[in-house]
């Protein structure tokens, strides 16, 4: 609840005081507390101030409720002073409203409910977390905002205040956004960095990403509202988004920059409407802006993602441009010049980005190709892009509302959308080159966030295909019966729904005895198996216990040596425990001459005074093992990663190997040990 208030709160007040619809000013919303949020950060952070929720959030509840009261008064003495409004144009905006407020009441109920009972209800407990490389960095990350309360994100370490020198130089730019609102909730509420990951992601997934997409749905069917009456239920129909971007990698920072990805969309179409008048476009544009920023700050591939979507869409603007003022012919060449000029500044601005310096390590980061061709066509079409279980249903919804919208002649440009995104994914699944990396390099040629993409276009074109379909079945039950009614239309439409809800979202069954896997019913199992405590992945229940009882051993101060692959990486971020490594990665040859000595040649500290120098350096006390001993021990888990090779931690493991002189062991259980080093 904490999360949902900080985030909604402040700007559904503003937005609703500058006369924004209720869905826009819930749609919209979030980017402005986390605007806000960022800034406070840096400046708290320039300033060296620990800052908290309170001194970083209230400020902003405080004017906004001071905005919200002084327009909510001015306009009460206006309509005072004119007197009542036209009677007919209160029905007719009261009846819209309510309209409003059911379908917004439905998608947040929806949600929740889906959200519930696929992602949380399968989780291990509260502060249950998926034992993956990227959670290393992500839970370390939000202990260290959590403990300085610094929560700038420019200069992010999970070294705040190390007296040694760290592994791995400073980081000058990370999109650590969804860091500092997590650790803002870690603070705030004295809970784990598990615990308020797990909360937020919720609050993001589940409320902000439905809320933003209902916006966005809202501005693109503007007065054809009987399309959404679908949407409630197909808004989290995708498995690509949110759903595996909670359980692969995990992409929590991808999660949070596309769970606002369409306010954006939407705040920008509504800036660009023909009809939008001064204040309007003041209003969505201040806020694409507000986003775009956010965005950048959260996970910077979502701005393309945006680009790539709207690449179309302002191509239609462009060509729909009207003028008396000038001839058919002139007029066509006129529309020529426009789009031909806009996409060359987009291929422009499109390879200065791709060949920029800071973007290297982002577009030239290879995800090997997976798939056949043929294999990529039909995962499209069964809209199985981000699994094998392919979700047939979407798939007719999705052709449909293609069909739908030639037919109609409205929103045509979101075919043309579908049709590049997809096509990305097939370059991104098939190929390896550079073709491959100029499409899809912005997201690391990673397919998982390619397929995340295509919700943005995918969910209107469902939501109008659904409603074309019901509108078709609705003609023809007409046409076999008597002449129908609004209560019978419905009843249908409920029906459908809840139709929708099963064909779509129904868990894994069996049918006589044989199991039955569908696309929801395979993520709730993915779920529960990344986030078992008992299930035996990389960091055991038994070494979890062995990391507390060396947390009540070890002075605080004292720095712990580990070989990270073994679990341990997660001991700074679970326990607040200050081991050297504490995240996967920092092996790769990029650490410091001090790391190589120490995870090299630990053993040999007696003998070499350079590496008794490394140990002074880091101010190494103790080493820690997890999983010692020969690979041919089935207890020995670590992470499996092409990062961690051979011979990279060759030091630790050799003192037990060699019995190395100036180790003496502190505490053991089985092949957990911990030693210190004696001089």
């Amino acid at each position: 609840m904490l999360g949902i208030g900080i985030l909604l709160i402040p700007g559904f007040m503003v937005l609703k005081s500058l006369s924004v619809p209720a869905w826009g000013a819930l749609g919209f919303a979030a980017p402005i507390s986390i605007i806000w949020l960022i800034a406070m950060g840096v400046l708290f952070g320039a300033l060296g101030v620990h800052a908290s929720l309170a001194t970083m959030f209230l400020p902003l509840l405080l004017i906004s409720i001071v905005f919200f009261v002084a327009v909510f008064v001015r306009k009460k003495l206006l309509i005072t002073h004119e007197g009542s409004t036209n009677n007919d144009k209160a029905i007719q905006s009261y009846s819209r409203s309510r309209d409003e407020v059911i379908i917004i009441g439905l998608t947040i109920v929806i949600s929740l409910v889906l959200g519930f009972a696929i992602f949380v209800k399968q989780l291990d407990g509260p502060d249950s977390f998926i034992q993956e490389y990227d959670n290393g960095w992500n839970l370390s990350l939000i202990r260290s905002y959590a403990s300085t309360g610094i929560y700038s994100v420019f200069g992010p370490t999970v070294y705040p205040d190390a007296d040694f020198i760290p592994p791995s130089g400073d980081i000058n730019f990370y999109p650590a956004t969804w860091h500092c609102l997590a650790a803002l909730l870690t603070s705030t509420l004295n809970v784990s960095p598990a615990l308020a990951a797990n909360a937020l992601n919720t609050v993001l997934s589940f409320v902000i990403f439905p809320l933003g997409m209902l916006a966005l749905l809202f501005g693109l069917f503007k007065s054809n509202r009987r399309w959404l009456i679908f949407a409630p239920v197909l808004i989290l129909a995708f498995q690509s988004f949110p759903w595996r971007l909670l359980e692969f990698g995990p992409l929590y920072s991808n999660l949070s920059s596309f769970a606002i990805a369409p306010a954006f969309i939407g705040s920008f179409i509504k800036l660009t409407e023909d009809k939008a008048n001064l204040k309007d476009r003041f209003i969505f544009g201040g806020l694409s802006f507000v986003t775009l920023i956010d965005m950048t700050l959260m996970q910077t591939n979502a701005v393309f993602t945006c680009g790539v979507v709207l690449i179309p869409y302002c191509v239609a603007r462009l060509w729909a441009i009207s003028s008396t003022r000038v001839g058919k012919r002139r007029l066509g060449m006129l529309r020529v010049g426009a789009v031909a000029g806009f996409l060359l500044f987009v291929v422009a601005v499109w390879a200065f980005l791709y060949h920029a310096t800071f973007m290297q390590p982002i577009v030239t980061f290879n995800w090997p190709s997976f798939l056949s061709k043929r294999q990529a066509v039909i995962n499209i079409l069964c809209c199985a892009i981000s699994s094998d279980y392919v979700q047939p249903l979407l798939a007719v919804l999705i052709v449909a509302g293609m069909a739908f919208a030639i037919y109609s002649k409205r929103n045509r440009w979101l075919i043309v959308s579908y049709v590049i995104v997809a096509f990305q994914y097939y370059v991104c699944a098939t190929s390896d080159g550079v073709l491959k990396h100029v499409l899809t390099g912005f997201w690391y040629t990673d397919s998982y966030r390619i397929a995340a993409s295509m919700v943005f276009v995918g969910i209107p074109l469902a939501c109008m295909g659904a409603y074309a379909l019901f509108r078709v079945c609705a003609k023809v039950f007409d046409l076999i019966s008597a002449k129908g009614h609004d209560g019978a239309c419905v009843g249908a439409s409920i029906a459908a729904g809840v139709l929708l809800i099963g064909l779509i979202y129904y868990p894994n069954f069996t049918i006589s005895l044989q199991p039955v896997q569908t696309a929801f019913g395979m993520l709730e199992e993915k779920y529960t198996v990344a986030n078992s405590t008992t299930v035996e992945i990389v960091l055991t229940s038994g070494e979890r216990a062995f990391l507390q009882e060396v947390e009540e051993i070890v002075p605080d101060d004292a720095v712990i040596l580990n070989q990270p692959y073994d679990g341990s990486a997660f001991a700074y971020g679970l326990y607040d425990m200050n081991v050297y490594y504490r995240y996967f990665g920092q092996n790769t040859g990029t650490d410091s001459e001090t790391s190589r000595l120490l995870r090299l040649r630990v053993d040999e500290w007696e003998s070499d005074p350079s590496v008794a120098q490394a140990i002074r350096d880091a101010d190494v006390q103790y080493v820690l093992l997890l999983d010692e001993g020969d690979d041919s021990q089935e207890s020995r888990r670590f992470l499996p990663t092409p990062v961690n090779k051979e011979g990279d931690f060759a030091g630790l493991e050799n003192i037990s190997e060699k019995d190395a002189p100036g180790f003496v062991e502190v505490l053991r259980d089985g092949d957990m040990v911990l030693y210190e080093i004696i001089d």
